[in-house]
């Protein structure tokens, strides 16, 4: 591998914790939209922190295919829910807003697949000139990565609560009938 691989690794790593963190958040309101749902959210959290942490301490040219192959299937699942609406669930068929943090866990998983396809071409898609700045990139896309996640994690809640049941607001007295 190329002098650059650690920091595209570690670039690699930083992104898909930030996407696995954002999936974490929001995986209770999913739970109860569709328990469903909610397995998947846990699901793509477990496998994005894991292959980050995976990626840094073993790296392997299958591990970071398989980084490739997960985060576009993710892709594709959320592009689909963005346009068509996804073919199960409660709200089957209809699309859904696109949402600040979604866009950014998304944004996330484009990034692992582009460092992920560097790694893969041994850090070809790295000009040489550049090999000196990846450590720097590689903090600097660090402090983008919690930015951005803490960010919308503060921001973000629209979108992905249920709406309360029309029969569910307070009453200051008991009903009496």
């Amino acid at each position: 591998m190329a002098r650059c691989a650690p920091q595209l690794a570690a670039t690699a790593a930083l992104l898909s914790v930030g996407a696995a963190a954002i999936h974490a958040a929001v995986a209770g309101p999913h739970f109860e939209e569709w328990p469903p749902f909610g397995v998947l959210f846990v699901s793509a959290a477990l496998a994005q922190a894991l292959w980050g942490a995976l990626v840094l301490a073993r790296p392997s040219a299958r591990l970071v295919a398989a980084g490739v192959a997960g985060n576009v299937a993710i892709i594709a699942a959320w592009a689909l829910s963005r346009t068509a609406g996804l073919p199960i669930g409660p709200d089957a068929g209809t699309p859904e807003p696109v949402a600040a943090l979604d866009a950014v866990a998304t944004a996330f998983e484009l990034g692992v697949v582009v460092t992920a396809l560097a790694l893969l071409a041994g850090g070809r898609f790295v000009r040489p000139f550049a090999v000196r700045t990846t450590g720097r990139f590689a903090l600097a896309a660090a402090v983008v990565v919690f930015s951005i996640t803490g960010t919308a994690l503060a921001q973000d809640d629209a979108g992905h609560h249920p709406p309360a049941p029309a029969h569910e607001h307070e009453h200051t007295t008991p009903h009496r009938h």
